[in-house]
């Protein structure tokens, strides 16, 4: 019997959507098997609803991408409120995420024992970069270095200039 996706599952999938290279989409993936526990889920589940979401996102085919076609309407809900309430709107999915372990935020006890930084930093913004560095398999875009300690993610159009739409599509205009 197919379990129906809520809202906040497909949520949690989305995110990892951003954050995971294509190539790690895999039920055999540690992420992806961590979350299937945490939804109650399959690992193959989740990883097909990954594929979902990418059929349904609006910019796939500037990547050639096609993704899996038997969605259901809860993906391009999910992608509507990503476009128009931003990556904020995801925080509540991604401290869940965090607190299990299966990603980690800067200010989430999973990050190591020890923590010590003043910085002012737009929410959202590491997710951004996540999904930016999976965009381009943890290289640099343009010089293709591999070190991503040493990576800067960056917006194309400055941050002060760019309409409220603009902000919210990431991987779009970002390297």
């Amino acid at each position: 019997m197919k379990q129906t996706w809520t809202f906040e599952e497909t949520s949690k999938a989305f995110l990892l959507y951003l954050i995971l290279p294509s190539g790690q989409v895999d039920m055999n993936n540690p992420v992806i098997i961590k979350t299937a526990g945490l939804l109650g889920k399959t690992p193959r589940a989740v990883a097909m609803k990954i594929g979902n979401i990418l059929h349904a996102d609006p910019f796939r085919e500037k990547r050639s991408a096609s993704g899996l076609s038997h969605g259901s309407k809860v993906e391009k809900e999910v992608w509507d409120h990503f476009l128009s309430e931003g990556i904020e709107s995801f925080a509540e999915a991604a401290v869940s995420l965090s607190e299990e372990g299966i990603i980690n935020l800067p200010d989430s006890p999973n990050c190591g024992s020890e923590v010590i930084f003043l910085q002012k930093e737009r929410i959202g913004q590491q997710i951004l970069r996540k999904s930016v560095l999976a965009a381009y398999g943890g290289r640099r875009c343009i010089t293709g270095m591999n070190c991503p300690d040493l990576l800067n993610t960056s917006h194309i159009k400055p941050w002060k200039d760019s309409s409220a739409s603009e902000k919210r599509i990431p991987q779009t205009r970002s390297v």
